[in-house]
């Protein structure tokens, strides 16, 4: 038989926060999930300029700012899937640019 960490006649407190959008979590899942949710621009935002940093093979500057802002609209509008955003990062101006400079050399 599994212990549980209790002692003998000791029963489990189980621990529930609400927030103000009406939403309980008690559980790490509910936490993470709801987490996940309430942030889900700003992932989508830091996954486009990872994943653009990685396909153009430097740092990301001031002037790729509209593109980071043009394929983190369209992946929202798309469903937010990461096939989507690969989709997206490849048929970018900037990706694109990058490759013409690299034929060309």
């Amino acid at each position: 038989m599994a212990s549980s960490g209790l002692c003998a006649g000791e029963e489990a407190t189980r621990l529930t926060f609400g927030f103000n959008s009406g939403m309980t979590v008690d559980t790490l899942r509910s936490a993470w999930v709801w987490w996940v949710i309430t942030r889900k621009d700003q992932i989508s935002k830091c996954l486009t300029e990872k994943m653009l940093t990685y396909a153009l093979g430097r740092k990301l500057g001031f002037r790729d700012r509209p593109q980071i802002h043009a394929n983190t609209e369209a992946l929202g509008a798309r469903g937010d899937g990461l096939r989507d955003l690969v989709e997206l990062v490849v048929a970018s101006d900037a990706f694109g640019e990058r490759e013409q400079k690299t034929a060309s050399q």
